[in-house]
């Protein structure tokens, strides 16, 4: 064991006494064997994957702390250089980043959600009131944005509008621009009070305002004209009303919307 520490130690003095010469030696072995290196390190790691990973894993546990704080102190003392670093990383990797969080999410959506309702809970108070700080200092940027958004996405404005107007009267349940565009195949793109080929709004069945819902069940495709006449009537009073007033026009296709 002595003989053991002598030679450790000698091993030792002799490292520290030519240690520029055997780093010299060491940098040249590896650019002359560059890719006999990378060929070893890959398939030792290949062989021994899943013991490397764990080694990490543990070794990650035993110095977070450490690791935490070293990391909060650096970035305290490096503040503007480490941004700038990130910044300039970022507006030169801008699509790779966008496509490994898609696919990191994709991976992980389920625990990532549960993160950030857990997240959004333990610091609600603290979350809104960031929110409402920077609504309150980017006001006129944020009406920009909304702005130009709804205008290059119609359906996601008329959905938002739908579902504050339900949710103003008090009403349940929700439905897509998507849901809406396949009822109004289902209806052949038709008013389905007076049967025209025109523009198709989202008419309640039952009103909001009388108590309906909001879901796609109670909704039917009506021409600007027909829902605005309907306003507050159910749907079996409003055809009560067209057929009162002789107003039920191409006959043949009214029956058929009746009959479902």
């Amino acid at each position: 064991m002595v003989v053991c520490a002598g030679a450790k130690e000698q091993k030792h003095q002799y490292y520290l006494a030519h240690q520029e010469e055997i780093k010299a030696r060491v940098r040249q072995y590896q650019d002359e064997h560059k890719d006999e290196i990378r060929t070893r390190r890959h398939d030792y790691y290949e062989e021994n994957k899943l013991e490397i990973l764990e080694q990490c894993r543990q070794r990650y546990i035993q110095n977070k702390p450490d690791r935490s704080e070293y990391a909060k102190r650096y970035y305290q003392e490096h503040k503007a250089e480490t941004l700038e670093r990130m910044n300039q990383y970022y507006l030169t990797h801008t699509e790779e980043g966008k496509t490994r969080r898609k696919q990191r999410y994709q991976l992980l959506k389920e625990e990532i959600k549960a993160q950030e309702r857990a997240r959004h809970i333990a610091n609600r108070e603290h979350i809104i009131e960031h929110q409402r700080l920077y609504n309150k200092a980017h006001v006129q940027e944020k009406r920009d944005y909304m702005r130009e958004y709804v205008v290059a996405h119609p359906d996601v404005g008329r959905d938002y509008r739908r579902r504050r107007r339900a949710w103003c009267k008090g009403s349940t349940g929700q439905f897509t621009s998507e849901e809406f565009r396949l009822k109004c195949e289902k209806y052949g793109k038709r008013c389905v009070y007076c049967g025209k080929e025109v523009t198709l709004t989202a008419d309640h069945a039952t009103p909001l305002s009388r108590g309906g819902s909001n879901i796609i069940e109670n909704i039917l495709p009506a021409c600007i004209s027909c829902n605005s006449m309907k306003h507050m009537m159910t749907y079996d009073e409003f055809i009560s009303y067209l057929k009162g007033e002789n107003r039920l026009l191409e006959s043949d296709y009214t029956a058929l919307c009746l009959a479902q």
